[in-house]
């Protein structure tokens, strides 16, 4: 998908995906497309002419470097592009037979020599999406998705060890409504996926059933033999969707995303069986 731009004064520039090349700035202004891993900048003079090589110009020589990349995080959660090892895996899909188009960032070489921090001017897109289709993807990425929480039954604040725990969520999908160039359009997370953890050393369940009370459960977990604290947690992973037509029919958002539940506390009592011997008079005493 090809998507227009605007920024401060530049020459001509091509960019390669991953690669960068600077360039300096002159006066005027200038607008751009991109389009695939390609960016090609179109400068327009103070008297209006367009061109693709404005010579030597006239104004600063500021130096910008673009990039084309992930979107990930520093260690202090602030978005970057470059080279990271945790990347926004939600967004990382499109249709089948085709790429995702990365991020496209720059930064702005200062006074002192150095360099700004990169900053975004182009997010994630699919290939041969429409604009409106693009940025309902988009606000799929950034969705922010309300997680499950935990019930249990029963639900005393406790458990006894040797008889299932009961597990359970709601089941209702996560809906987003907005407005993009004046259509109205449902963004909906639909969960796929829940991985329980139980809190006493033994392998996580995953299920792609929400689970349900008592006497429809499905989920459950058996404490064997201890009598302590356990804390349950649960991650669940949601499908996204978009509906163009207010909701008759949807169309699938690439990628997945992942909530992680208010962890759930609860003490596991063991049953204990004792002898017990009783005197005559009635007084009893456990072996």
């Amino acid at each position: 998908m090809s998507r227009p731009y605007r920024a401060p004064g530049i020459a001509l520039l091509l960019l390669v995906s991953q690669l960068w090349i600077v360039a300096p700035a002159y006066s005027g202004d200038w607008e751009g497309e991109s389009g695939g891993n390609d960016v090609t900048v179109i400068y327009t003079d103070s008297d209006g002419n367009e061109t693709t090589n404005p010579g030597s110009g006239s104004g600063s020589t500021t130096q910008w470097q673009y990039r084309r990349a992930h979107a990930c995080f520093t260690a202090a959660g602030e978005l970057t592009g470059g080279t990271c090892d945790i990347e926004l895996a939600n967004v990382l899909g499109c249709p089948p037979g085709s790429q995702v188009v990365l991020p496209l960032w720059r930064r702005q070489q200062l006074a002192n020599g150095a360099w700004s921090m990169w900053e975004l001017v182009e997010w994630y897109s699919c290939p041969g999406a429409t604009t409106t289709e693009q940025a309902a993807i988009n606000a799929w990425a950034s969705m922010s998705i309300e997680p499950h929480t935990i019930f249990i039954q029963p639900n005393q604040g406790w458990v006894i060890a040797t008889v299932p725990t009961i597990v359970y969520v709601d089941r209702d999908p996560r809906t987003l409504t907005t407005d993009i160039g004046g259509t109205s359009v449902i963004i909906r997370a639909t969960p796929i996926n829940y991985r329980w953890q139980w809190g006493d050393g033994s392998p996580a369940t995953n299920t792609s059933h929400p689970g349900a009370p008592y006497p429809d459960h499905t989920v459950t977990h058996t404490y064997v033999h201890i009598e302590q604290d356990v804390t349950i947690r649960l991650t669940t992973t949601w499908r996204g969707s978009f509906s163009l037509d207010g909701g008759s029919t949807w169309l699938p958002a690439p990628g997945a995303a992942s909530t992680v539940s208010t962890p759930l506390t609860v003490y596991v009592h063991n049953p204990h069986s004792h002898s017990v011997g009783c005197d005559l008079d009635g007084g009893c005493y456990v072996n």
